[in-house]
């Protein structure tokens, strides 16, 4: 699974608890956790697993010795390691995965900009968090 996975399962983590905010400052109804449930299984069939396979072939079928120099993804993913500006704004670009919640609520949450003490929006909380969890794996 790899850094591809921790990173949807932070995307994962934090589009539930966008619901489960919601939900609680009566922002959103029931409904947002079937909503949840939709997106993330359209969201995993149409691209986490697809994704996952072409991995999986791909390190099945590569020589783990030179596999930076002989695979592109994998040599533009070591060319980015040198640059974590860089690699963030890549893997934030590519996330295809991602999607905020947010929008299902009935209205605007009541908050000042912050969650837990992290400032931005629940979305942009979500974004950073992946990128931060897929920059140490």
């Amino acid at each position: 699974m790899g850094g591809y996975g921790c990173m949807t399962a932070c995307l994962d983590v934090g589009g539930l608890a966008d619901c489960f905010i919601g939900y609680h400052d009566g922002n959103a109804g029931e409904e947002i956790l079937e909503t949840y449930a939709k997106v993330r299984r359209d969201i995993f069939l149409k691209y986490v697993d697809a994704r996952s396979i072409k991995n999986l072939n791909r390190v099945w079928k590569t020589d783990p010795w030179t596999v930076a120099e002989t695979d592109k993804f994998f040599g533009i993913i070591k060319e980015l390691n040198k640059d974590k500006a860089a690699l963030k704004e890549f893997l934030l670009k590519m996330s295809s995965i991602e999607y905020d919640f947010t929008q299902h609520y009935d209205k605007q949450p009541q908050t000042n900009g912050s969650i837990n003490g992290a400032k931005g929006t629940p979305a942009s909380v979500n974004r950073d968090v992946a990128a931060s969890v897929q920059l140490q794996v």
